[in-house]
């Protein structure tokens, strides 16, 4: 049965808008931009041969350093909110895809079919899914406490996931570093995030990595969130060098500034 759409837009003003952009500009300036982590420490393993992680990897910025920008609209924005809220059934049904649709746009099965973002738990699957398509992963690494992870992984990363020109250029996988879920399979192990992100060199976070199909690291890291104007050119730069790199893995960008031991997710794990 066909039904009309109806879509609501709210205007924000543009100076509370500005408010909040020079809220985060003075909160990028003021602070080194990164969360560093303890290394995590481990008691004796259990009968089973798990080790329990007595302390996952810690903020040692101050909390107050690692607490999210709120921005609370003015009186008129909520008042608006509250007399649209009854019309909100209507916009939600004006929404839903027909019939079918849902099918259509879910990926389709095969060794090439992947989400474009989602949670690593299996590298060995994922890099199928590089292989077979032949495009890079971008791997982020991020925790709930670190509030510039919450931009970079609200205002960047999913920006490129739901934009259709990335949706043939690469998979993006994320590792929650201070969440025990989901586990991750790599080299016949299962890892908790902290500890895969550990045997990554992972000290710090936000963090961005890029690999390749045959599962070597490409292009340098991209750490913290430097100046968040020119963050998602920061990304398309070393998403289209590790591009190249697929075909022309000798050039210099390649491993170019790339923190040393290179990773690599389909050789033997790293010692220790």
């Amino acid at each position: 049965m066909p039904c009309s759409s109806v879509i609501l837009v709210v205007l924000y003003p543009a100076a509370a808008r500005e408010a909040r952009m020079r809220a985060v500009s003075r909160e990028t300036l003021s602070n080194p931009m990164v969360t560093r982590m303890a290394p995590a420490r481990y008691a004796t393993p259990e009968p089973g041969g798990a080790a329990i992680v007595e302390s996952v990897y810690t903020p040692i910025l101050s909390s107050e350093a690692s607490m999210p920008i709120r921005f609370h609209p003015p009186r008129s924005t909520r008042l608006a909110a509250l007399l649209l809220a009854p019309l909100a059934p209507l916009f939600l049904l004006g929404m839903a895809a027909p019939p079918g649709q849902a099918e259509e746009d879910a990926p389709t099965k095969g060794k090439g079919a992947a989400p474009l973002m989602d949670d690593l738990s299996d590298v060995s699957r994922d890099l199928d899914v590089l292989q077979a398509r032949q495009i890079p992963m971008l791997l982020f690494f991020h925790a709930t406490y670190c509030a510039y992870c919450q931009t970079v992984d609200e205002e960047f990363l999913q920006t490129m996931a739901e934009d259709p020109a990335y949706a043939d250029r690469l998979i993006i996988r994320r590792v929650e570093i201070d969440s025990p879920r989901p586990e991750i399979q790599w080299q016949g192990t299962s890892y908790a995030p902290v500890e895969f992100a550990r045997l990554q060199g992972v000290e710090l976070v936000p963090q961005v990595m890029f690999f390749a199909p045959d599962g070597k690291q490409v292009v340098d890291e991209l750490k913290g969130l430097t100046v968040p104007d020119f963050y998602p050119a920061y990304l398309d730069q070393r998403l289209a060098a590790a591009e190249r790199c697929i075909d022309e893995p000798t050039l210099p960008v390649c491993t170019a500034d790339i923190d040393e031991p290179r990773r690599q997710l389909a050789g033997d794990r790293p010692t220790d």
